[in-house]
């Protein structure tokens, strides 16, 4: 019984609002036809994303919807984009906005 090559790795660097990205996508991850994408904040140190507050997100995704997505850097960055539009988010970044002005 033979195994199929795994795939490599591919890593892209991306910009989100000032905050520096690693994205990290393997193909066929699992299963074929699932894909897994791992999103490190690089720069600033401790900056949140609206998608993770560690800094780091590990995602599994159907490979169709990444491809229809136009790839795991489209799919973080649009990801990241919607979820800045949550209340919840909105309601963080005011109150950390209010934190800067009496610094």
């Amino acid at each position: 019984m033979t195994n199929a090559p795994k795939h490599r790795p591919a890593t892209h660097r991306a910009t989100w609002h000032g905050v520096s990205l690693k994205i990290v996508h393997r193909c066929d991850y699992i299963f074929p036809g699932t894909d897994h994408i791992d999103t490190y904040v690089i720069s600033p140190k401790g900056a949140r994303l609206p998608i993770t507050q560690t800094g780091y997100l590990s995602q599994f995704i159907d490979a169709r919807a990444l491809v229809d997505a136009g790839g795991a850097v489209a799919f973080v960055l649009a990801w990241c984009d919607r979820e800045a539009k949550s209340k919840e988010w909105q309601k963080q970044e005011a109150a950390c906005a209010q934190k800067d002005l009496f610094r």
